[in-house]
């Protein structure tokens, strides 16, 4: 039984989930113990640098690869982890070169990662595509090995950002490492050719830009953050958005499962189902948030933190419509709808950065979180009620829950 449940998607995606939640919040508790508030807000800025730029570099043409495999082009993996190796060798280089050359710390810390993050981010999409439940077991092995170094770098490391830094670094490399070794695609010649190159960065481009308004989207509140408040404060409201991020972790179950599914066809009903379950279970956790979430913080984290409460709370409410943007864009992507991805990015960014002009100022870290929601809320209803009228369902249906949708949602699970 037990081997049976671990071959359905959904199950051992929703127990990676679970792995990934207990021992994260493990993992943070130690990491922001040992940085403090001061230290966490200076690391959560680079990274957050860092991952903006790695969406410009990765230029967006892992995103083209549900698409071409859809299509049925012949050795298609081969040919995108090829281009993926060489980019990782370019940017390799330029991390040499700006090392020669540049002068400060923070941009030679950001070029080093930079060539690990982007070859992460690539092998981690394919993988998803390719072998869900292999991606699933290999992530709750190195989320395990992440906590044990957290614990080791707690208890006898000094606290440097570099530290942070190579920690990190070490989880990428297993990744890259592992995903790879299943993969079996070696490094070829034969399978680069120019003229796929600039077909997938002509498709990547588009996507580029959506991925770069996706980050955008997540990671302006602290940018803009940083230019108004301490480094402390950055690290008291890098919390709030750590377990908000825990909270995505729901939609993100059904995402992952729905990219395998929509590579292969549109999967409507199964969208549908999982927006109604990561809905309520969303609702769930906003709840187990307000009721336990200041306790939670000061046991895990410290008083240090402990502002960082409402900053949760705020964030967690901008989740549902996070949710409905997650599971409906897999859809989407795998068919192609980019220039409407792009342009509800563009508004729900721009509701973002506005919203953070006028709230921060008043409001400081709350200011940056209430932010959040609004461009969150924009987003998501917009792909909520365009796909609602492009497959012609009641909006009411998404919430609403009745006996067939539970038989249904049985069939749909049923393990064969």
């Amino acid at each position: 039984m037990n081997k049976n449940i671990l071959k359905n998607e959904y199950f051992f995606t929703f127990i990676n989930k679970i792995s990934t939640i207990v021992l994260g919040l493990l993992t943070t508790a130690f990491i922001n113990r040992y940085a403090g508030a001061a230290l966490k807000g200076e690391y959560v800025v680079l990274l957050n640098i860092l991952n903006i730029v790695s969406v410009v570099a990765n230029l967006g043409m892992y995103q083209a690869y549900p698409y071409y495999k859809r299509k049925g082009e012949a050795d298609t993996l081969k040919r995108f982890v090829n281009i993926f190796y060489y980019q990782f060798i370019l940017y390799s280089i330029v991390f040499l070169i700006v090392a020669l050359l540049s002068k400060s710390n923070l941009t030679t810390l950001i070029f080093f990662m930079l060539p690990f993050a982007v070859l992460t981010n690539q092998i981690n999409f394919i993988m998803m595509v390719e072998n869900i439940n292999y991606k699933n077991s290999i992530n709750i092995i190195v989320t395990f090995i992440k906590f044990i170094v957290a614990v080791f770098t707690y208890v006898f490391l000094p606290k440097m950002l570099i530290v942070l830094v190579l920690n990190l670094l070490l989880y990428d490399v297993l990744i890259i490492v592992f995903y790879l070794i299943k993969l079996k695609v070696g490094f070829s010649l034969k399978y680069i050719s120019v003229k796929f190159t600039i077909a997938i960065i002509k498709f990547g481009f588009i996507a580029m830009i959506t991925s770069l308004l996706v980050n955008l989207n997540y990671k302006l509140d602290v940018l803009m953050l940083n230019n108004y408040v301490s480094s402390s404060l950055v690290g008291i409201y890098s919390v709030g958005v750590t377990l908000a991020e825990f909270g995505w972790l729901i939609p993100d179950t059904f995402k992952e499962v729905l990219f395998s599914k929509t590579a292969k066809s549109d999967s409507i009903q199964s969208i549908i189902y999982c927006l109604k379950i990561s809905f309520y279970s969303i609702i769930a956790a906003i709840v187990l948030v307000v009721s336990i979430g200041k306790i939670f913080i000061k046991i895990m984290y410290g008083n240090e933190f402990l502002n960082s409460y409402l900053v949760t709370v705020i964030l967690f409410l901008g989740i549902p419509a996070m949710a409905w943007f997650k599971i409906i864009s897999t859809l989407y992507l795998a068919q192609g709808k980019r220039y409407f991805y792009l342009l509800t990015l563009l508004a729900s960014v721009i509701a973002n950065a506005l919203a953070n002009l006028i709230l921060i100022p008043k409001f400081s870290i709350y200011g940056a979180a209430m932010a959040s929601v609004i461009s969150y809320t924009v987003c998501g209803g917009v792909f909520l009620v365009d796909f609602c009228s492009e497959y012609k369902i009641n909006i009411i249906e998404i919430f609403k829950i009745t006996k067939k949708n539970v038989t249904d949602l049985k069939k749909m699970i049923k393990i064969k």
